[in-house]
């Protein structure tokens, strides 16, 4: 990790955070060439020989207003792969958790770190699989049960389209269409109350 230009995924934010709050909390570890900033989360780009490794060395796991940040260099998804949303997970499971379980059914070629808690016991995560068959049988296998004490909801990757719904809903007093309370779309309604409640206070 020491070129130039090293893109940081910075995950559990306090809904509220800002630009000129990231700038602060990573400015002592080197020029930040770029931030974008999408509510509970931020990918920022910090230049500079060895720059992206003192953030996260000091940054990652850091208590920040509350919340454990997650802070890591921005992975792209493996190609050729299949995505799967697994919510409603104990904050206690780990990315190797993850790997194990769904190891069972086919070959996982990455497994996100649990990423931002909409609570202080709740989080969510994406695998991705070699093969879309061996996916679509670990979500019919898993969707509803019971690991480390919470039942999971596993299904197919559908985030992009959601977010999309969301941010288009913006200040709007309706929800996104089709978004229900159960799995990935559940996580997503809560996190549409969440911004409407931020843009109403």
């Amino acid at each position: 990790m020491s070129g130039e230009n090293v893109k940081l995924f910075v995950g559990n934010l306090p809904l509220d955070a800002t630009h000129d709050e990231l700038n602060k909390l990573f400015a002592p570890y080197g020029e930040i060439n770029t931030c974008s900033l999408l509510r509970q989360y931020a990918f920022v780009t910090l230049k500079g020989e060895g720059a992206a490794d003192r953030a996260i060395r000091h940054l990652d796991g850091k208590e920040y207003r509350g919340r454990p940040l997650v802070v890591e260099e921005s992975r792209a998804r493996p190609p050729n792969s299949t995505k799967v949303f697994v919510g409603n997970l104990s904050a206690t499971c780990s990315a190797d958790d993850l790997h194990g379980l769904f190891s069972t059914f086919g070959r996982v070629l990455d497994c996100d770190k649990v990423k931002a808690r909409l609570c202080s016991n709740v989080g969510y995560a994406f695998v991705h699989m070699e093969r879309k068959e061996d996916a679509v049988t670990a979500i019919e296998a898993l969707n509803g049960t019971t690991f480390k004490g919470r039942q999971l909801a596993v299904e197919l990757s559908k985030t992009q389209p959601l977010i999309n719904q969301i941010v288009a809903a913006g200040n709007s007093a309706n929800p996104p269409g089709n978004v229900t309370t159960g799995g990935e779309r559940g996580i997503h309604f809560v996190f549409w109350m969440e911004l409407n409640a931020v843009n109403s206070s």
